[in-house]
Formats: C-alpha cells, structure tokens, sequence
C-alpha cells in the first residue's frame, strides 16, 4: 500500500504517526523503509521534516545517513525561511 503514496503523501503520514505517538513498530519499520527506497526523490521540506519525525520516534540516524548527502546536494533550494525553520 505504501509503494502507492507519492512522496508528499508518505512524508504526511509519517509526520502524522510521529507526532500522534500512534503506530507500530513493524509500520515505522515499513515507512521507514519507503522513505530510504525514495530518498533522492524528496523536496528539502521533506527531508526535514521526515528528519524530525523520524528522530521522534527514534529511527532518526540510518535515515539520516542515508539523506545527508541529499541534503547538501539539494541546500540550495532552501530558502532564508527555510533554513530557519
């Protein structure tokens, strides 16, 4: 069913179960798993925010590991806001 999501849609539900504190750990390990599977394919938003949810639920280092060379590739579509936030 995740394979189906674009990627607004899986970084969405994954903020959503993060902040809830809701969710198994076989569905974060399954969302995690699609998050890294399209790793190259997030907006900078995306990646933050993916970051910190995943960092909520404590599965934060092997994604970001596999986003940090994205992130500096993609620095410069953040804007001063952006950045901020």
């Amino acid at each position: 069913v995740v394979t189906g999501f674009d990627t607004r849609d899986l970084t969405s539900v994954v903020l959503a179960y993060s902040m809830s504190h809701a969710g198994s750990p076989e569905l974060f390990a399954v969302l995690h798993k699609a998050c890294l599977d399209r790793c190259r394919m997030l907006a900078m938003e995306q990646v933050a925010t993916l970051g910190w949810s995943f960092a909520t639920i404590r599965l934060g280092s092997s994604f970001f590991r596999e986003a940090q060379f994205d992130v500096l590739e993609k620095m410069n579509q953040l804007t001063i806001p952006g950045v901020c936030d």
